[in-house]
């Protein structure tokens, strides 16, 4: 018996050091059964129990690069301490955490074909089992030594299939699309005006965009948002006044509310690292120009306003940022001016660029 024990130990050290990788810790690490003494109550048991937990240790190792936890000892077995259990059990747990702190840039994917690898070794060793069944048929005591070994492969390859099971759990998890924009998003942009006029001088405005995701159609293909911005402009106006060009400073605030409709590129592609989408966007506008001077020139106003820009985000899952570039046309009701000049009902363009902060899954 201590010759099977020792040679099926051996196999075990070379099958779980094999280097294996994934998105997450590759195991969970149960914990301790309440009352360990009773729970295990004979050798069969014990052995299992304590295959389990060191089984889970070098899995979890194998993520690390490391190779640091201890062969089992067939005196364990032989006299069934339970001190070991709970030596190998705390040694998953820390190589758990270990793993889970690591940075996410630090852990690797795929792991199904190393796990193939040692459920088709234990298979072989149950092969080989079986075989030696037949030979020691007339062997009492060599067909006790195989049905505890074959009763031992077998709880190796049940400790397998769980952890395939688990592994592959994690692996659905990963290839989850990131949940980008999935209820609130916020825009920074720099935009840039261009009124029909060269006497109107316009400076890169800054705009900040509250963007509400309303709802998703088409399996997230296409859906609805509504947008709030506000975009500070500053026009300089040249005036000429007896023979000399007066420069003049305005200030607008103009309130933007849109409804936008958007292709989730990234779903069309099947992309399962960014994020990518076409916005189309229309809607009302009120502007308020304050002149240089407190109290001699002020003009409201409103009008339509539609555009459309592209997304693309998704980087980071803990801070999902995405840049935009896109550009705004801004058609004029009322009739606008500064002053002595007078645009009319003008059609403005505007390019912008920005960046875009999913603030549902960053704060």
């Amino acid at each position: 018996m201590k010759s099977i024990k020792i040679g099926l130990l051996f196999c075990l050290v070379i099958f779980y050091s094999l280097p294996l990788h994934s998105i997450e810790p590759i195991v969970n690490v149960p914990s301790l059964p309440r009352n360990l003494r009773n729970y295990v109550t004979d050798e069969v048991k014990y052995f299992e129990t304590l295959i389990d937990y060191y089984l889970r240790a070098k899995l979890l190792e194998s993520q690390l690069g490391i190779d640091t936890v201890q062969p089992i000892s067939y005196t364990y077995v032989q006299n069934q301490d339970l001190a070991a259990i709970r030596n190998y059990y705390n040694v998953a747990s820390s190589l758990w955490q270990r793993v889970k702190n690591l940075p996410e840039s630090a852990r690797f994917l795929n792991c199904q074909q190393n796990l193939n690898k040692l459920l088709n070794e234990n298979m072989l060793l149950k092969i080989e089992n079986d075989s030696l069944t037949v030979v020691a048929s007339n062997n009492e005591t060599y067909r006790k030594l195989i049905s505890l070994r074959d009763s031992i492969i077998q709880s190796i390859q049940l400790n397998l299939i769980q952890c395939e099971e688990e592994i592959s759990l994690k692996y659905l998890k990963m290839l989850e699309r990131p949940k980008y924009s999935a209820f609130l998003g916020l825009n920074c942009k720099a935009a840039q005006w261009f009124f029909d006029n060269p006497r109107v001088n316009t400076y890169m405005a800054p705009s900040l965009d509250f963007e509400i995701h309303l709802f998703k159609v088409a399996k997230d293909v296409l859906g609805f948002k509504f947008s709030s911005s506000y975009t500070y402009l500053t026009n300089v106006v040249e005036f000429t006044d007896r023979g000399f060009t007066v420069k003049h400073t305005y200030k607008d605030d103009i309130w933007n509310f849109s409804t936008i409709f958007y292709v989730n590129l990234s779903r069309i592609i099947n992309s399962h690292t960014i994020h990518w989408e076409i916005d189309l966007h229309a809607g009302y506008f009120r502007g308020f120009t304050k002149s240089p001077t407190p109290f001699t020139f002020q003009n409201d106003y409103k009008g339509y306003s539609f555009g459309f820009y592209s997304m693309l985000g998704g980087f980071g899952r803990q801070f999902p940022l995405g840049v935009i570039l896109g550009a705004s046309f801004y058609k004029y009701i009322d009739e606008i001016g500064y002053d002595g000049l007078r645009l009319g009902k003008p059609f403005v363009p505007n390019v912008f660029v920005g960046f875009n902060v999913n603030v549902f899954n960053s704060f």
